[in-house]
């Protein structure tokens, strides 16, 4: 069979594939087909440097996509990408870290309840709450690349456009053609979700419309929630959310009480959860007890918190960048020395 010529890109629909693997037995050979495609789609890349990664025919992996593979090709298929991903796997659990405290810990454990009921089929929506800064977008990056086989995926929505920019938006997220018209769309992006997969919303308080009673923003996530029983996760920063809900008319019990997991993360840290931040964030520089002073006043005190510290490091760590050069003491006492300032 002679080849067709490579694209510039893959045009290969992802809700077009998720929906090919239903006719798949093989939950492994489901999971490798969703991971592989999404992750292809994701990078953009051309259907050369797909082909070329793994060594098969853009053909056959296309076949394979579709279910519309012989035997023969479904295993060449397994055989190729199943190395290949615990390649990719292993690569971005190296650079996506993060601290090993409770909060990350409260983060994991709501992202496991959301996935085990959308695996059951039933309706699964879980939210959490924190200051900036307290590790919310960090986890949530770690967990779509890491976890549930490709199957989570994590979407930011912008701070504007309509309704119909979101949905357009989740469309592009997904690796959905969005060319065609909004109805079209929209019934793609519904199509493309099954129960076992995880959306998380981060920032999801810009979803909130201050001046409208029916808030379809929510409304769309509830009723993908309800009608396709994928997990959905929500991630807010400071109140935001519900501070914003709560001056709207929108029925609030529509959305709460599918609520698998409420976690409102503690504006101030204990100290062993500082601790395991500093060590994940600096590695290489011992703990000197003037920074520890200075992070548990910044921890205490009502400008500062949990959130406050972590961005004080990261300050330290921009220093050392703009610089060309690895994070010292001298940047640390820099950082906490302006964030000690701004809360005076």
């Amino acid at each position: 069979m002679k080849s067709r010529p490579y694209q510039q890109f893959i045009r290969t629909p992802a809700d077009h594939v998720a929906r090919a693997t239903l006719q798949y037995d093989d939950t492994d050979l489901i999971n490798l087909v969703v991971w592989h495609n999404g992750y292809c789609i994701a990078r953009k890349i051309s259907p050369r440097q797909c082909a070329e990664e793994i060594g098969l025919e853009f053909d056959t992996i296309t076949r394979v996509w579709l279910a519309e593979a012989e035997p023969t090709e479904i295993a060449a298929f397994k055989k190729a990408v199943t190395p290949f991903r615990e390649s990719v796997s292993a690569t971005e659990r190296a650079n996506c870290r993060y601290a090993d405290n409770s909060y990350s810990d409260a983060i994991i454990k709501a992202f496991d309840a959301t996935r085990r009921r959308s695996q059951r089929g039933q309706i699964s929506i879980s939210f959490v709450d924190g200051d900036a800064g307290c590790g919310k977008t960090t986890v949530a990056t770690a967990l779509s690349a890491t976890y549930n086989h490709g199957w989570t995926r994590l979407f930011t929505p912008m701070p504007l456009g309509g309704d119909k920019a979101l949905v357009y938006d989740i469309a592009d997220m997904l690796g959905i053609d969005s060319s065609q018209n909004y109805y079209r769309t929209l019934k793609r992006v519904y199509a493309y979700f099954r129960p076992g997969m995880v959306l998380i919303v981060d920032e999801a308080h810009r979803l909130i419309r201050e001046d409208s009673e029916r808030q379809k923003a929510l409304e769309l996530f509830r009723d993908i929630a309800d009608r396709r029983r994928v997990g959905i996760m929500l991630l807010s920063t400071d109140g935001k959310f519900e501070q914003w809900l709560n001056k709207t008319e929108y029925n609030q019990r529509q959305l709460w009480r599918r609520q698998v997991r409420i976690v409102h993360l503690p504006r101030e840290a204990s100290e062993p959860d500082i601790l395991a931040l500093y060590r994940f964030k600096c590695p290489r520089i011992s703990l000197a007890e003037k920074t520890l002073k200075s992070m548990l006043v910044i921890n205490g005190d009502k400008k500062g918190g949990y959130g406050a510290i972590a961005m004080a490091i990261d300050d330290a760590t921009d220093l050392a960048i703009e610089q060309d050069r690895g994070l010292t003491q001298r940047d640390l006492d820099l950082a906490f020395a302006k964030k000690m300032e701004a809360l005076s």
